[in-house]
């Protein structure tokens, strides 16, 4: 399936944006906040938020999947609802583009912010699509799986323009509860109108998921960890502690750019 998207697959970036200048800015830091449905990474972002303009930082939020995307809101909305079928009904080739699509919407005021000086907090970015698409690939798929995860990257990145993040901080679960688990405490489900999300039902999903972020984080310089569950007291940590150490994560990424500009 990815060779026969390749072969109708422009490499150009669509719509008008500008892969060089995405490329070429560095006066702002793209940082992505990854990880398994309800690891807490909304929560992250919004506090991380605060503690950098409480710092004195010019802070920008976006957040993925982008429902409101005229082009792709209402489809990727359609599919996380179950309406295009199971999560196995669908080929990851084709959700992986799906995905890839909707971030295209944002990417010339990503690119704006940056430009600026601004530091862009990302709920989700081209991580989330490697993992969640990965994680669904067939047994007798396992041996194309490394492949596989490059060529969502490529799509992401050649295709769409997707511009790299200059951190990717993942929020590791682990063996501990989901802080967000239950879709009843989080304010953001309009897009499901009622029904349940595919994505976070599956819990064998969210499993293999999870597993395939440790391998990227293992593999990935760009990516940092932080531990969401105590296991030493048997809980999660608080969020407000997790922001902390998110933001000495953001400083040091920051001082790192600085030293090359």
């Amino acid at each position: 399936m990815a060779e026969l998207v390749d072969q109708v697959l422009v490499d150009e970036a669509p719509l008008g944006v500008d892969r060089a200048a995405l490329a070429d800015r560095r006066s702002g830091l793209l940082v992505a906040i990854e990880g398994a449905d309800g690891s807490g990474k909304s929560t992250l972002v919004t506090n991380l938020a605060k503690q950098l303009r409480d710092a004195g930082r010019a802070v920008v939020e976006y957040k993925y999947p982008d429902y409101q995307d005229p082009l792709t809101g209402e489809l990727v909305g359609s599919f996380l609802r179950g309406e295009l079928g199971d999560v196995e009904d669908v080929a990851p080739e084709l959700v992986a583009l799906m995905f890839a699509a909707n971030k295209n919407g944002q990417l010339k005021a990503i690119e704006a912010e940056l430009g600026r000086g601004a530091i862009v907090l990302l709920d989700r970015f081209t991580y989330s699509n490697v993992a969640f698409q990965s994680a669904k690939l067939p047994a007798e798929r396992s041996d194309d799986a490394a492949a596989f995860m490059s060529w969502v990257k490529r799509v992401e990145q050649e295709i769409f323009a997707c511009p790299d993040a200059d951190l990717t901080i993942w929020m590791k679960v682990g063996s501990g509860d989901r802080p967000g688990s239950d879709p009843t405490r989080r304010p953001d489900r309009d897009y499901l109108n009622g029904s349940i999300d595919i994505h976070e039902n599956d819990q064998e999903l969210q499993a293999r998921v999870e597993a395939i972020y440790q391998e990227l984080a293992t593999s990935e310089p760009s990516i940092k960890t932080i531990e969401v569950f105590n296991s030493g007291l048997g809980r999660l940590r608080p969020p407000k502690q997790l922001a902390s150490e998110a933001l000495e994560l953001v400083l040091e990424a920051e001082r790192g750019l600085s030293e090359f500009s």
